[in-house]
């Protein structure tokens, strides 16, 4: 019996050891995991603000050259009014009826 008890003992022993390396263990791993989760959330903030300049500079590089082509479309529409100016007041005239009547109608309702 006291053979036993012993056995119990050892069994026991060996164990409570076996579970406290495996406690170690998982303390380990999830420090791990918790710096490698903290890099890859850093990683992810500083590529998306690399995304999110490089989506704006595209915006301002767009709107320029958006704004260059309005330009060039208003200059020509300038020198065509100053050589003939009757289509371009025929054009005001009528949108200037088309408006009124527009606004005319709620008005009525």
């Amino acid at each position: 019996m006291a053979k036993s008890n012993r056995n119990i003992a050892a069994w026991t022993q060996q164990a409570e050891d076996r579970l406290s390396r495996q406690i170690a263990n998982l303390g380990q791993e999830a420090s791990s995991i918790a710096e490698t989760l903290g890099r890859y959330s850093a990683r992810a903030g500083h590529n998306a603000g690399h995304f999110i300049h490089d989506v704006a500079e595209d915006a301002a590089h767009g709107t320029a050259v958006v704004a260059s082509r309005a330009g060039r479309q208003a200059a020509r529409a300038g020198r065509a009014v100053g050589k003939d100016p009757l289509p371009a007041v025929a054009a005001v005239a009528g949108l200037a009826c088309l408006l009124s009547l527009l606004l005319g109608s709620r008005s009525r309702r």
